[in-house]
């Protein structure tokens, strides 16, 4: 395949060795990188659409604004990288790690992210309907990150900051949320049966719709947040922290565990 970039021919074959190559808003759409060497080049801005870089070696390669939707880039690494702006739309990156990466308006819509690893990473981005099952994200900072309708069964996002973000619909069932920051947090339809929320913060979250069967509340804090038709059946509540929320007749009727409190210290509309 023969391409050109910044006015500089290349020609890329299999396992062909393109470091420190000036690639940025190169058009690669569809083209087979297998094993190229792409360490150190500059992508930033390219086009990799559909691409094929199975065995490609993208080692502290600059992707600032790259294209790389539909490609597979499973079980690979992007630990401690700047990734702002990339779009992983429809990506397989599956067991993929973003550990400590920065992951400013990054598009992870649709994408496989089973297992992957974003530990401490920082994202605002947009992660709609993505498969995040079983992945760890662990004291990441998610503030006004969207998860609309995305699968986060089993996740782990201890001590994570999701203040801001939306999980409207999103399956959170047997999600660890253990010291989470929820404030503001849109969990409306949200699925959290099973849950483990204790001692996180849901200070103006709200939980419309949201089912929370089962889940484990002990110690978290539930001030002025909208909780109309929740259902908290089952949940562990011992020491919660519920105040100043918005409730209806028919969230009182279906948690009769919470009834005194949700009486006592909460709005019925």
């Amino acid at each position: 395949m023969e391409f050109e970039s910044e006015g500089t021919k290349y020609m890329i074959k299999k396992g062909a060795d393109l470091r420190d190559a000036e690639l940025q808003g190169a058009d690669l759409r569809g083209a087979d990188l297998r094993d190229v060497w792409l360490e150190y080049a500059d992508l930033s801005g390219a086009n990799l659409e559909g691409a094929d870089l199975r065995g490609a070696n993208l080692e502290n390669c600059d992707l600032h604004g790259a294209n790389l939707s539909s490609v597979d880039l499973s079980n690979r690494s992007f630990s401690l990288m700047n990734l702002d702006g990339v779009c992983f739309e429809r990506a397989n990156l599956h067991k993929t790690s973003f550990w400590r990466s920065c992951l400013e308006n990054v598009v992870f819509k649709n994408a496989i992210l089973t297992e992957s690893y974003f530990k401490e990473s920082t994202s605002d981005g947009i992660f709609d309907g993505a498969n995040l099952e079983g992945s760890v994200l662990m004291s990441a900072k998610l503030a006004g990150a969207s998860f609309v309708n995305a699968n986060l069964r089993g996740v782990n996002l201890q001590n994570a900051n999701l203040t801001d973000a939306d999980f409207t619909d999103a399956d959170l069932e047997g999600a660890k949320l253990v010291d989470a920051c929820l404030v503001r947090c849109n969990l409306t339809g949200a699925n959290l049966k099973g849950a483990n929320l204790e001692n996180a913060v849901l200070t103006k979250a709200v939980l419309n719709f949201a089912d929370l069967e089962g889940a484990n509340l002990e110690e978290a804090s539930i001030e002025c947040a909208n909780i109309v038709d929740a259902n908290f059946k089952n949940c562990k509540t011992k020491r919660t922290w519920i105040s100043g929320c918005v409730v209806t007749i028919q969230t009182l009727e279906k948690n009769s565990d919470l009834c005194s409190d949700l009486k006592r210290k909460c709005s019925i509309i």
